[in-house]
């Protein structure tokens, strides 16, 4: 086989007929689950250990996919929730009764989301029309309510703290399972088929990575040939996430010149220097870097960025797919987009997905329908910007409560300000892709290839500069964030 018919292949591992055959065999499905268990131990023996049995019963029982990563479900469940109650000492003082009660609480509300999902047509009339906004209303109840109950001292207190630790990890995927009620398509569902995606034994964020069971029923392997081809995809994704693993072990030990593990002794003096971003934002380093030098940290910033993103996503993602779900990727080649909106749906696929299903959507199908410039501005807005502060106020509301009015202010304040030049980019983005259409350009030749750098240039300034406002750690102010900003232009 020749290099560039190798490279083709392990490209489109999974179009390949021949090897989607060699997979479909019983020896095939073994080399997919030696190759997997392999890969994942090497970079997360705590994954390789859930992943590898949970695959292995995929494989033999099929059928009962469902059914197999609902119980691994349940064990992530219970390992989360002992993780909350470990690393409180008050809580952990409650033992099993508390961590017994959450987990019987967490699972009741499941179970009654699944019914109200199934029985969608029943529910009060306020409720089909408006189920998400009913959904929260009923979390931040709750949460306020919590006020009321001492956190520590009593085991049923405690039970009722930790069960509403995980409200904010699954309101989003709540709330998918009840657009699939309110689209009809969960009448004849089982709980199974929702809890495996509730709390993912695949793993995940606050994020729902598949999204919800409408996308998760689509995608589903229902042939043998399916299935190998779904494996392959995933294990090309477990691949990328070594090697983009090896390309940002690279950036932190050749340019930052940050300890690395494995790094020989020979070769750790040799590096740029080049400090994070953060830690110019902050003043922690003596480095006083040149304007170039900063646009350089900006720069790298980005990309160091993308690829932690990548390699979080591709693992996640590469397991669904060897489990049986040819879902999307969550990472694709964000930084070769050549517009704004593009790198927005290729750098955090379902998180883009989360804003425009649960903001966009509702927002430009309610408001503004006989102007269609204002509608697209507020179903942007909608999402990019309130969705996404809206969102992120709910995945840290316990150390926003715990940072009190002030300290909150000041956390969110750059949040706010970048996703309001987010929502910007976006909107105006899609008002130049509106005008683009049904123009020619060239697509070939020097000029084209010109074309296509500057606007992918254009693309990498734009999220590099509002990321200046979006780093971690969230503490660096919005006027320290502001003022290396405005350095960067030589304003001091």
């Amino acid at each position: 086989m020749t290099p560039t018919a190798l490279l083709t292949l392990s490209r489109q591992l999974h179009e390949d007929e021949r090897l989607v055959a060699v997979v479909s065999t019983p020896w095939g499905q073994a080399a997919v689950w030696s190759a997997a268990t392999l890969l994942l131990f090497f970079y997360d023996r705590a994954a390789a250990a859930l992943i590898s049995p949970l695959l292995a019963l995929v494989i033999g029982f099929p059928a009962h996919r469902h059914l197999i990563l609902s119980l691994g479900g349940v064990y992530v469940f219970y390992r989360a929730v002992a993780e909350r109650q470990r690393l409180d000492p008050g809580w952990a003082s409650d033992g099993w009764p508390a961590l017994l009660l959450a987990m019987v609480l967490v699972g009741g509300g499941l179970y009654a989301c699944y019914r109200a999902a199934r029985s969608y047509g029943q529910l009060p009339r306020l409720v089909q029309r408006h189920p998400l906004f009913v959904l929260h209303a009923i979390i931040w109840i709750v949460l306020v309510g919590l006020l009321a109950i001492p956190r520590h001292g009593h085991p049923m207190a405690t039970g009722v703290w930790l069960a509403a630790t995980c409200f904010p990890f699954l309101a989003w995927r709540c709330g998918y399972m009840l657009l699939a009620g309110q689209r009809r398509r969960a009448a004849d569902s089982r709980f199974r088929e929702h809890f495996f995606y509730l709390w993912p034994a695949y793993g995940g964020t606050h994020v729902p990575y598949g999204k919800g069971y409408d996308y998760l029923q689509q995608t589903m392997a229902a042939t043998m040939a399916d299935r190998a081809r779904a494996q392959l995809a995933g294990l090309k994704l477990l691949i990328l996430a070594w090697f983009w693993q090896g390309a940002l072990w690279m950036i932190n030990g050749f340019v930052h010149g940050l300890p690395v593990d494995g790094m020989p002794p020979a070769l750790s003096g040799y590096h740029l220097d080049l400090p994070r971003l953060s830690a110019l934002i902050g003043g922690e380093t003596t480095f006083h870097p040149s304007p170039i030098w900063a646009w350089a940290s900006v720069f790298v910033e980005l990309i160091t960025r993308t690829l932690k993103l990548a390699i979080t996503g591709h693992v996640i993602i590469g397991c669904l797919r060897l489990l049986g779900f040819h879902v999307f990727r969550n990472t694709y080649k964000p930084l070769l987009s050549q517009s704004v909106v593009e790198f927005w749906n290729r750098f955090y696929y379902y998180f883009k997905e989360l804003l425009v299903e649960f903001f966009f959507f509702p927002a430009y199908a309610s408001y503004f329908k006989t102007r269609p410039g204002l509608r697209l501005f507020a179903a942007t807005m909608a999402a990019a910007f309130a969705g996404n502060i809206y969102y992120h106020v709910l995945r840290d509301i316990g150390h926003l409560a715990a940072a009190g009015l002030t300290g909150a202010w000041s956390l969110l304040c750059p949040r706010i300000f970048y996703s309001l030049l987010l929502a910007l980019g976006i909107y105006v983005s899609l008002l130049r892709e509106r005008k683009r259409r049904g123009r020619t350009w060239p697509q070939d030749g020097p000029w084209a290839m010109c074309l296509r750098i500057k606007r992918i240039a254009g693309v990498w300034v734009f999220y590099a500069l509002i990321h200046i406002w979006n780093v971690d750690p969230p503490r660096l102010t919005f006027a320290q964030r502001t003022e290396f900003f405005l350095s960067l232009f030589g304003i001091r």
